[in-house]
């Protein structure tokens, strides 16, 4: 089915279907039992967005996966999150003053001069945001769980170390995709 996705003959056909089974593929891509048919999901739900046929709502629905416990769950929802990331990077430039590329060409990647604001910046301050927003969402979550629980979520693993934060696994699954990280701080991750 992805491949139907990747070709512009077939997406106006694809889009009643799309919107019929929308609700299943992401729920076949956040929760099913078989991490295989999550990730494929996920690719098919990365190509309907590259078709403009998801909406904000389940882009985040998606990208909230960045967070999963599971590598190859966070690496395949890596492109749909940056480009929630992206769709943020352009909103600021355009509210700084004109298309993306006239803010980028006049601010440039200036790192030497004193008042210089590398475009960059801009860019790893969209990813923070985002990052922060979809951690937020875990909190909140994890909060509401351990009240209907009436019991606190086990954290032995943090208290001593044995897991990585959320934020750590999140920036392993992006750097490789982000071209902004690799140039910074790609050593630091890989």
């Amino acid at each position: 089915m992805p491949k139907l996705y990747e070709s512009d003959e077939y997406v106006g056909n694809l889009r009643h279907f799309t919107e019929r089974f929308l609700p299943r593929f992401i729920e076949m891509a956040t929760s099913d039992a078989d991490r295989g048919v999550r990730v494929a999901t996920i690719a098919l739900l990365d190509d309907i967005r590259e078709r403009d046929l998801l909406e904000q709502e389940d882009i985040e629905k998606i990208s909230i996966m960045i967070f999963d416990a599971e590598s190859r769950i966070r690496k395949a929802v890596a492109s749909i999150f940056l480009s929630d990331v992206e769709a943020l990077y352009e909103q600021t430039l355009e509210s700084i003053g004109g298309s993306v590329e006239a803010v980028e060409n006049a601010l440039r990647n200036d790192k030497e001069t004193p008042d210089g604001v590398p475009y960059t910046w801009l860019k790893y301050n969209s990813l923070v945001k985002v990052l922060s927003k979809y951690d937020q969402l875990v909190e909140e979550t994890e909060k509401e769980n351990r009240e209907i629980d009436n019991q606190k979520i086990p954290l032995a693993g943090f208290e001593f170390g044995e897991i990585e934060s959320r934020i750590r696994q999140a920036a392993t699954a992006i750097v490789g995709e982000m071209e902004e990280l690799q140039v910074s701080f790609g050593k630091c991750f890989i």
